[in-house]
């Protein structure tokens, strides 16, 4: 037989199997496999055809489901289950009423001992021939488990829950054959595809847009406070536009991905008095995650209102900056299960909130410099709402309800130069800071692939805990109460994810 001939057959044979399983009645329980080949007899017969036999014990392990296909082309004498360790040819203990293709489903009220023998190796099916009476394929029963492939934490608990979920839904049991009769390496493939090692991006991404949101909000009052048409203003408009951008390295039990996320925050202040401003904005982002090696993406939009209040405590000259969001996310899910050739999509909505406050105090230096010492702290936390793969092709993961937390201490200075050009008043202000994460966002949430008795953990790895945080901006005056700015903001080193941002931004006073 050649090799097309012979691959065209194992494809007609998994799919056949496929079939049985999809018509089988539910039952639920633990799978054993045969993979049935002449080389298996005792002797060897040299047979060119080959089968696959499918066992499901159940739970209370009384009950066993049958069901096998061949390519057997002969005329076929019987189909049995024998009770023989491999190399030992033992006796029928249940015979098949058709043993032509494609076999079942059977029920076997298999009795105690031959659980344990089945347990043991001590069954095996086989299938006769005229040619070949004895026995033309055959194959010892043995236990599909798919944990020693798994080749992470969350792959393990994924591999445990699967490997005592056969029976109990007709689409998960075809997944569970088709992974257990393949190679070890597409094992771990399918575990990893199997696995929620995607679905960190959707509470990040809300997590990172407030932080953003932040961030703008306290670079809008830096930048005010430095032109001196602005500051004195009793009204000021704004519009900050920009896109964070960057990239996820991939942890243990999450994979990485490329990030890109434009946004606009759109707003005013009042003054209510020398030094204390007050004022509200509406934030808009979309984000996406694009995993490596083509495995998916994740869409987040954001929409939040954004509150947020200045003023000076007096003589110290220490100003304190306070801003608090609240918003709500719309997330959708695209994971491509490459080594199943299935593609399973998701949606989730969510809510959103943060609060930060800042201290800063600025000092003169020479030649009109100015230094601007500065500490904030900042809590964000994002909640995901339950959500369940969907689509034809899916693999029906299940994610409940989810919260993350993110918060952070950040010390830092800021430098503004101003420069004299001939086309009106222009500063640059530099910003460096260490960012240390109090909360780093890890955490777990139990899911499940539909039809699963058991679920799996699934873990959220922490971000490390320092970061630096770097930012440059050029201001230009355009008019007496008009100012431009455009800027760019890293936050580097060992978090896990390395951020940027441009943004443009035009602040009016009234």
């Amino acid at each position: 037989m050649n090799n097309i001939t012979s691959c065209y057959l194992s494809r007609s044979l998994l799919a056949a199997a496929f079939a049985l399983i999809v018509h089988a009645p539910v039952r639920a329980g633990t799978l054993y496999l045969a993979r049935l080949t002449q080389a298996n007899e005792n002797p060897p017969t040299g047979a060119p055809f080959s089968g696959t036999g499918v066992l499901i014990l159940n739970d209370a392990e009384n009950t066993a489901t049958i069901t096998a296909t061949h390519n057997i082309t002969l005329p076929v004498t019987g189909g049995h289950i024998h009770r023989g360790i491999p190399t030992v040819n033992g006796p029928v203990i249940f015979p098949f009423a058709a043993p032509t293709s494609p076999v079942g489903p059977l029920t076997w009220s298999i009795p105690a001992a031959d659980v344990d023998n089945l347990k043991n190796l001590g069954l095996y099916m086989n299938f006769h021939t005229s040619v070949n009476p004895g026995g033309a394929i055959r194959s010892t029963l043995v236990r599909a488990l798919l944990a020693p492939s798994a080749a992470s934490p969350v792959q393990l608990r994924l591999a445990n829950a699967l490997d005592i979920s056969a029976g109990y839904n007709a689409d998960l049991d075809a997944i569970l054959v088709a992974t257990n009769l393949a190679d070890g390496a597409t094992q771990t493939r399918t575990l990893a595809d199997l696995s929620g090692g995607t679905i960190h991006a959707l509470g990040r991404q809300a997590l990172e847009t407030m932080g953003n949101f932040e961030s703008t909000v306290f670079a809008y009052f830096d930048d005010v406070r430095a032109d001196s048409t602005l500051s004195g203003g009793k009204f000021h408009g704004f519009v900050r536009v920009g896109n964070e951008y960057g990239r996820r390295e991939a942890s243990r039990n999450q994979l990485g991905s490329t990030v890109k996320r434009p946004f606009t925050l759109l707003g005013g202040d009042l003054q209510f008095g020398p030094s204390t401003r007050a004022g509200l904005a509406l934030g808009l982002a979309e984000g996406k995650d694009t995993f490596k090696n083509g495995a998916g993406s994740s869409k987040v939009k954001t929409t939040a209102l954004e509150g947020f209040l200045s003023f000076g405590l007096g003589e110290a000259g220490i100003m304190l900056d306070a801003t608090g969001g609240y918003g709500s996310t719309s997330g959708d899910t695209t994971r491509n299960l490459t080594s199943l050739t299935r593609i399973a999509t998701g949606s989730a909505d969510g809510k959103v909130w943060s609060g930060a406050l800042r201290a800063s105090k600025s000092f003169e230096g020479t030649g009109g410099t100015t230094f601007v010492p500065y500490a904030f702290v900042d809590v964000q936390k994002a909640t995901v709402d339950r959500y369940a793969e969907t689509g034809a092709t899916a693999a029906d993961l299940v994610v409940p309800n989810q919260s993350r937390w993110s918060s952070a201490f950040e010390a830092g200075t800021s430098l503004l130069v101003p420069v004299k050009t001939g086309f009106g008043a222009m500063s640059l202000r530099f910003q460096a800071g260490w960012h240390h994460l109090i909360e780093d966002g890890a955490g777990s949430t139990a899911t499940w692939l539909e039809g699963s008795p058991l679920g799996f953990t699934t873990q959220f790895d922490a971000m490390k805990k320092d970061s630096l945080r770097l930012e440059a901006t050029v201001a230009a005056t355009l008019s007496n109460g008009m100012l431009a700015t455009l800027s760019y903001r890293d936050l580097l080193a060992g978090s896990g994810q390395k951020l940027h941002a441009v943004e443009a931004g035009l602040a009016l006073k009234f």
